[in-house]
């Protein structure tokens, strides 16, 4: 369900599509934060057959093989039907052997980390977690 676009916020589409969002105080509550535009930042945008926006996902690479994976949303009205865990899917598939992934997980995802192989590295009070992942050598 749904095609996903990889950009940056150099792609002429990025504000049009994502703009709505970055600053959507219904957003920022529900993931604890604002979502920053950094340059760098890499954005999975999955949209229907329409051109609506069901959900996204950024990650950032780092120096020395580093990956954070970063902002992580689905429209309430498009969750429960695997997007989630598409965009984590996605984004792993962008990253190379031996890099490592860090991410902060809320309590309700750390299954699908967990899935993939992510690791806790520490909790953060009742609701987040730090997970990580290297990425294996081919």
């Amino acid at each position: 369900m749904g095609n996903i676009l990889m950009m940056d916020n150099t792609h002429p589409d990025f504000y049009p599509v994502l703009g709505p969002f970055l600053a959507r105080r219904s957003i920022a509550k529900e993931l604890m934060g604002p979502i920053y535009d950094d340059d760098g930042k890499r954005w999975f945008v999955i949209r229907n057959d329409e051109g609506a926006v069901m959900a996204f996902a950024s990650m950032l690479t780092q120096k020395n093989k580093k990956i954070v994976f970063c902002e992580a949303y689905v429209l309430p009205e498009y969750r429960n039907q695997g997007l989630h865990a598409r965009l984590i899917d996605e984004r792993m598939a962008h990253c190379p052997a031996g890099s490592t992934i860090k991410v902060l997980v809320c309590a309700a995802s750390i299954h699908s980390y967990e899935q993939r192989h992510f690791q806790v590295k520490r909790v953060l009070g009742k609701d987040f977690s730090e997970m990580i992942k290297v990425m294996e050598e081919a």
